[in-house]
């Protein structure tokens, strides 16, 4: 039940943090390797028995560090800040000129 309710939460946010202009393809991409997961996963838990679980979290553990060190990076990116400046009122409409 939480894996589920975590999917739902990470669509607004993969949503949120696309770029307007390509906000299409990088979405597309962000699902695409949000589910690209869960078939590697249970490849890894089918072939457990003939691979010892230490290794598992050891090739995994880095993995996922490379991840969120990449994450970091792109979001301290140059083209992440200009997203931020153009909407640094937050979602949704810009306020009105009047």
């Amino acid at each position: 039940m939480f894996g589920i309710f975590v999917a739902i939460a990470m669509i607004p946010l993969a949503m949120q943090v696309c770029t307007p202009s390509v906000a299409a393809t990088q979405f597309t991409i962000y699902m695409a390797l949000a589910n690209f997961g869960r078939p590697i996963g249970a490849w890894i838990v089918a072939t457990a028995n003939s691979i010892d679980t230490e290794l598992i979290f050891f090739t995994i553990g880095p993995l996922m560090l490379a991840a969120a060190l990449g994450t970091m990076l792109l979001k301290h990116g140059e083209a992440s800040q200009d997203v931020e400046r153009a909407t640094a009122h937050g979602a949704g409409a810009g306020p009105a000129d009047n």
